[in-house]
């Protein structure tokens, strides 16, 4: 009898003991980023899944806020006509334009998902349910990841990380960065880190299959290996490659280096860093500033084009103009920011223009972005160059021996 009871006891803590441990694994998968990125595992594949996965609470409200905004838009402006078989984001943008006094300043919390994104933010980062399941929250799996990429260094942690967008046939100017701009020598007394994103298109790759990857691209993959410096995800839409790219980075770092690394520079391949001219500019910012740093280099033009190649039809942006923001020659992104906005392009439908998209993410987040004309530059202008921390590689070929990092005499 005894013998039994013990036995009765022993299930039922051991039975406890799992529900506990599966309640918090829940939490920690749920909550952004995690308190463990273990909590990220599929156990099935044994593979990281960047999804954020959020508590929803049951049954879901897909759908609510939006369509309540669209009613109560109609009740505002009954006189407005709206097509009924219009996207609803039109009909909302087009009642919500007759209401505005400035014009020039539509509300761009309209954009898919209609939510208080602040509001949903905290809550996904503190591990509580929102009301909606996510629109943009698919599997997100790395094929290939540079496992020390936020490690310390010397007790170091890093002071900044720098991250290139490339691709699969890119080689060629991936080793021109590591023997340029990248040269630990020409970084002293300042600890950086570089990775180079790659994502995928779909007309490349069909599955997510690491073992695939190798087949079909055996040099990446070679290069990987060698270099633990490639962060690669796919297979993405092939019009979406760079707005994932952007995803994926924005994971990737705000679970593996938010809390270490105060700021991140992403850049284009087109672009290199003169190292003396950055490590100069990032000291004169203090760290509770860089944590906040939104910045980059703003497009020549904030219109949606309407005409010709890359036309975008109203039904998906029907604002003339997209929210502010930089383009993608090289921008700054601090960690606070850097996290919520990892959570929120869940939140958010995917735009081709990937730019304007985190024009959208900002939008929704009501931070706004600073210019940056003096540190980025895209003159080939030898005085421009020589103040700049970012310009394009061609110049700074020109001018800069690499060897040292001094400029030549111009």
């Amino acid at each position: 009898m005894l013998f039994m009871m013990y036995k009765l006891c022993t299930a039922a803590i051991v039975l406890l003991s799992c529900s506990v441990s599966g309640l918090y694994n829940d939490y920690a998968s749920q909550s952004w980023p995690p308190s463990a990125a273990e909590a990220l595992v599929d156990l099935s594949d044994g593979r990281l899944d960047l999804a954020i996965k959020p508590l929803v609470k049951r049954p879901a409200r897909n759908g609510y806020l939006a369509n309540h905004t669209e009613l109560l838009l109609r009740s505002l402006a009954p006189d407005v006509k709206v097509a009924a078989n219009s996207s609803q984001l039109l009909r909302m943008a087009t009642l919500q334009y007759s209401l505005l006094q400035q014009r020039e300043h539509p509300q761009y919390s309209l954009y898919p998902q209609v939510l208080n994104t602040r509001e949903v933010v905290r809550s996904v980062k503190f591990g509580e349910a929102v009301d909606e399941d996510p629109i943009n929250d698919p599997s997100l799996k790395p094929i290939r990841t540079p496992s020390a990429l936020c490690q310390q260094s010397n007790r170091e942690w890093p002071d900044l990380v720098i991250v290139v967008q490339s691709c699969l046939d890119c080689t060629a100017t991936r080793q021109h960065a590591r023997d340029t701009f990248m040269k630990p020598s020409l970084w002293s007394e300042f600890v950086v880190k570089f990775v180079f994103v790659i994502a995928i298109p779909s007309s490349k790759l069909k599955v997510n299959d690491p073992k695939e990857f190798m087949r079909l691209f055996p040099e990446v993959a070679a290069e990987s290996d060698n270099n633990n410096d490639l962060l690669i995800g796919g297979p993405f839409e092939d019009t979406l490659v760079q707005t994932w790219a952007h995803i994926l980075s924005f994971r990737w770092l705000s679970i593996f280096c938010q809390e270490h690394v105060p700021v991140y520079l992403f850049l284009n391949p087109e672009f290199s860093v003169t190292p003396s001219n950055m490590i100069t500019f990032l000291r004169g910012i203090p760290r509770n500033l860089q944590l906040i740093l939104n910045a980059g280099l703003r497009p020549s033009t904030f219109q949606v084009p309407r005409h010709g190649e890359g036309k975008i039809d109203p039904e998906e942006i029907p604002w003339s103009r997209y929210p502010e923001h930089y383009d993608d020659s090289a921008f700054f992104v601090g960690a606070e920011l850097l996290t919520e906005a990892s959570i929120t392009m869940a939140f958010t439908k995917p735009h081709r223009n990937s730019a304007a998209y985190l024009g959208f993410i900002w939008a929704k987040l009501d931070y706004p972005s600073l210019h940056l004309p003096e540190v980025i530059c895209k003159s080939g202008n030898w005085s421009d160059v020589y103040a700049a921390s970012v310009s394009r590689t061609v110049d700074l070929d020109r001018y800069m021996d690499w060897s040292n990092g001094f400029f030549f005499n111009p």
